[in-house]
């Protein structure tokens, strides 16, 4: 929102210029040719002026207003977007604590004899799960009311996630196939970032 506040007064003062640019240009060349008086040219360069002042008027106007409209959106939804960013904050961090198991289980696919090495990638990713869990049930009771919404699709990820670890440390999957359900799962992650993008946008 920042940024277009920022083109809209960057577009007035560019507009602005550049007629007075062109207005001096004109009055330079008509000074030249002697058609002119000087009283016609004070009467046009005033003109000029009081157009060009009305244009950036009008524009920091719009400007102000749109900015009280989105201060006033920011105090009745603060709460709101602290929690959707912390959602966010959150997701990507257990995000990246299930790429660091899914990494290091690919590496040990193969020997199984290490497997206790992977203990604290998924102790780690299950303190993340949790966190997250707690962040999706503000979303629900907080931000968009809706009951369940946010927590029902905590408990997919939840579910999806032990799901691969338990079929690895089972072994049912070949490596190729296993790479594949992890796979379903980090798309998983990406939908949700994709709805909190979207919720955000509700609320700023």
């Amino acid at each position: 929102m920042k940024e277009k506040h920022l083109l809209i007064i960057a577009t007035s003062v560019m507009i602005s210029g550049l007629f007075t640019l062109v207005s001096l240009c004109v009055i330079a060349a008509v000074i030249y040719s002697n058609q002119l008086s000087v009283a016609d040219i004070t009467t046009f360069l005033t003109k000029s002026v009081t157009f060009v002042t009305t244009i950036a008027g009008l524009i920091a106007a719009i400007t102000a207003f749109r900015g009280v409209t989105t201060w006033r959106k920011q105090l009745k939804y603060g709460k709101h977007v602290d929690l959707i960013w912390e959602a966010m904050n959150r997701l990507r961090a257990t995000h990246h604590a299930y790429i660091l198991w899914r990494a290091n289980a690919l590496i040990y696919a193969s020997n199984l004899n290490e497997i206790e090495d992977l203990e604290p990638y998924e102790k780690d990713l299950k303190e993340k799960l949790d966190q997250l869990g707690a962040s999706f049930n503000w979303l629900d009771t907080i931000v968009i009311q809706n009951e369940w919404q946010w927590a029902n699709y905590h408990s997919d990820l939840n579910l999806g996630t032990k799901r691969v670890i338990n079929s690895f440390k089972s072994n049912i999957y070949g490596p190729t196939m296993f790479e594949h359900k992890t796979n379903s799962v980090d798309e998983f992650y990406k939908s949700l970032a994709e709805k909190l993008v979207v919720l955000e946008k509700q609320y700023i």
